[in-house]
């Protein structure tokens, strides 16, 4: 037999150290292979992103004139240099120094230079740069100081603008707009964006004051925007009776484009601290929407779809004398267990049915899914709260109610202030356990005193309808309304979780026969004798419209002939503008008063400021009810002469330097919600107003 040759070569010290290095070399080779690999992934990431910056640069520098100028196409920026070159040879002016920020184009067709300034630097002193530079002008009115500085005053266009937008010949000019609020405007028609110029479209109704809101501010919010509740969209539209959208909701809930946020949870503030509410949050627009009253949108368990608590009451002969109590948590915050616990030792009994002290299985066969069912088996049940605090009732109260038996209640220390007189038996009531026991085994013994805590089954009290009334609305169109009541400076009822019109209503009336005003306030013109100026409604057929002062109008001009003056009042975004044209002033020997007599219960100002660096004049009075908030567009003497009776002192020598005045008087409920709601101010929506005020849309009149 040949048997195979079996031949062992074991490598020699040499080949192993040679292999050795082999194996080095090639993890070597591997990692230097790796490096390379990751530089040139580097190096071609760090290409792509010069290269995208570059074109981002070349398509910025290229449309950045396009998408910021007034004018559309054939309109092109030009450089620089190109532009002082230009202005030095059309308007003969020395270029001063041009700021980084601003971009310069030429129209070619008009051959004039205009400007879209950045947003931080003045305005005003921007306009009137351009004023030097071109052939242009502001249409508002400026009045030089002795220090040789112009200060704006807030007016009516000019002559030369009114002409303008009165006549069809739009060749003679056009009109430029700038506004340099951070929200839109509406002017001319159109929509004015925020901190970029527009060109304006000739119209009449550029004499109309600029517009924050499309349409006047109503109850039902027709036409306005809806007001958006969530972080971020998709916004979906919710069934309210004010526009109404609901996007992406968290716990912490915000006002979509406000800094208005809600905490809202149903959960208590003995467990969640985030939910307590202290006195001073709304202060930092930090609102609630939680089980608490307290809340500017309460969140209650109960609602009148969810509960009906008039069930009949439970047969007094067929259940058992004892009660129910159902409870998983047995490490509650009030220790509830050991009230049970106290009930069962001093001989009462008590089923606890569920985790918590578990002493029993459910009466008749019935299983734990349907609680009404097993708490109809007994004469009460333990609605017992994982928690002491005001305002937090849980189901565990409704559900009992319900049911038709007797609740026990251990929980919300106000209990009585949210459920019908004389419906339960609060633990509370008694100082030890043995008594509470000893009461229940007196009212399961006794028919009449048991069936005496149903009585209100039969008719349920007004006051626990009125309560709750608000609960037929749900909670996020609540929110809503809350939102918009805010939004817009109208009144917001708590109790009923409703908006409603000011306590004064702020809709202008006018007098049919001389157009003087008599709602939300009574318009009177005199001078320091005490005579009362002779005044004249101008148009002809007013008269005709207003009759009885029950006519509601959004402007009407009105002429005092003996002091040369114009009084043309303008009702709009929920205020009411006075425009006092003094143009013609006569110059009369008397000054002259412009009084409002209101209905508001003061003496005298709670605020009055004036700041003439900022051309900033602002008096403010209130009483109980309401605040008005008067602005004037420069530093006219105003004071309160008598009670709810405000006097606008109007110097002979004023319109001399101010041809025009402007009163704006915002009308407010008085926030009697909050703690020190009174002493608040100013509130959102006059202190939005006053921003719209004091900071108009500057035009620009362009020959």
């Amino acid at each position: 037999m040949k048997y195979p040759l079996l031949i062992f070569n074991e490598p020699s010290a040499t080949m192993r150290s040679s292999k050795k290095l082999s194996e080095h070399g090639r993890r070597k080779f591997s990692r230097q292979r790796f490096g390379t690999f990751c530089m040139k992934v580097l190096l071609a990431i760090s290409l792509v992103y010069v290269i995208l910056f570059f074109v981002v640069v070349i398509i910025f520098h290229s449309n950045e004139g396009l998408r910021n100028n007034v004018f559309a196409a054939p309109y092109s920026p030009i450089r620089k240099s190109t532009l002082i070159e230009r202005l030095r040879q059309q308007h003969d002016v020395t270029a001063g120094r041009v700021e980084e920020e601003e971009v310069v184009i030429i129209s070619p067709l008009k051959k004039k230079a205009m400007t879209h300034y950045n947003a931080e630097l003045s305005l005003n002193r921007n306009i009137l740069k351009l004023e030097q530079r071109v052939d242009a002008s502001a249409c508002r009115k400026f009045h030089e100081s002795d220090d040789g500085d112009k200060q704006q005053i807030v007016a009516v266009m000019d002559d030369k603008c009114r002409e303008l937008v009165s006549t069809e010949a739009s060749s003679s000019g056009e009109l430029i707009a700038f506004n340099p609020l951070d929200e839109e405007r509406l002017l001319c028609g159109v929509v004015i964006p925020h901190k970029r110029p527009i060109h304006l479209p000739l119209n009449e109704s550029c004499l109309e004051p600029t517009r924050l809101f499309p349409v006047e501010p109503t109850l039902n919010g027709k036409g306005l925007p809806p007001i958006r509740i969530g972080d971020k969209g998709p916004f979906e539209n919710w069934q309210c009776d004010v526009p109404c959208q609901i996007g992406t909701t968290s716990r912490t809930r915000t006002i979509f484009g406000t800094s208005w946020s809600f905490q809202f949870s149903m959960e208590g503030e003995h467990y969640y601290g985030n939910l307590k509410i202290f006195p001073r949050d709304y202060l930092n627009d930090h609102y609630f929407a939680t089980t608490s009253f307290k809340s500017e949108v309460p969140l209650p368990y109960f609602s009148w779809a969810e509960y009906s608590i008039q069930e009949p009451a439970v047969d007094f002969d067929k259940v058992i004398k004892g009660a129910s109590f159902i409870a998983r948590n047995c490490n509650s915050k009030n220790n509830r267990e050991g009230v049970v616990q106290g009930l069962i030792d001093a001989g009462f009994r008590v089923d606890s049915l569920s985790g918590c002290l578990n002493n029993a299985r459910p009466p008749n066969g019935l299983n734990m899914n349907d609680k009404k069912k097993v708490q109809q088996q007994y004469l009460f049940h333990l609605a017992f709260e994982n928690g002491c605090v005001d305002d937090y009732i849980t189901e565990k109260m409704w559900g009992t109610l319900q049911s038709g038996t007797l609740p026990v209640y251990f929980g919300a220390p106000n209990v009585r202030d949210h459920v019908p007189e004389n419906s339960i038996i609060i633990v509370q009531d008694f100082p030890t356990h043995e008594d509470l026991a000893d009461y229940l085994h007196e009212v399961a013994n006794n028919r009449t005193l048991y069936e005496s805590y149903h009585a209100w089954r039969k008719k349920l009290p007004q006051s626990f309808i009125k309560k709750y009334n608000f609960t037929h609305t749900h909670s996020n169109c609540r929110m809503c309304r809350w939102a918009y009541a805010k939004n817009y400076g109208l009144g917001w009822n708590h109790e009923d979780q409703r908006v409603e019109e000011t306590f004064i209503p702020r809709t202008l009336m006018l007098d049919g026969n001389t157009g003087e005003i008599r709602k939300p306030f009574q318009e009177q013109w005199m001078d320091t004798s005490g005579k009362f100026a002779v005044t004249t409604a101008a148009g002809t057929n007013f008269a005709a419209i207003c009759e009885d002062f029950s006519c509601s109008k959004k402007y009407q001009t009105m002429d005092l002939p003996k002091y040369g003056l114009t009084r043309t009042v303008w009702a709009h975004d929920g205020v009411i503008d006075v425009y006092i044209d003094g143009t013609n002033y006569q110059g009369n020997t008397n000054d002259l008063i412009f009084r409002l007599n209101t209905d508001v219960k003061s003496q005298r100002p709670i605020r009055s400021q004036s700041s003439k660096r900022d051309n900033k004049f602002t008096f403010v009075f209130q009483d109980s009810h309401t605040r008005f908030t008067l602005l004037t567009s420069w530093d006219a003497q105003v004071s309160i002469s008598r009670l709810g009776v405000v006097d606008i002192s109007l110097d002979k020598g004023s319109f001399s330097w101010f041809p025009n005045l402007v009163v704006r008087i915002i009308v407010e409920n008085i926030d009697t919600f909050h703690q020190g709601g009174e002493k608040k101010g100013p509130y959102y929506f006059a202190s939005r107003m006053t921003n719209d005020f004091f900071n108009s849309v500057e035009i620009l009149r362009v020959a």
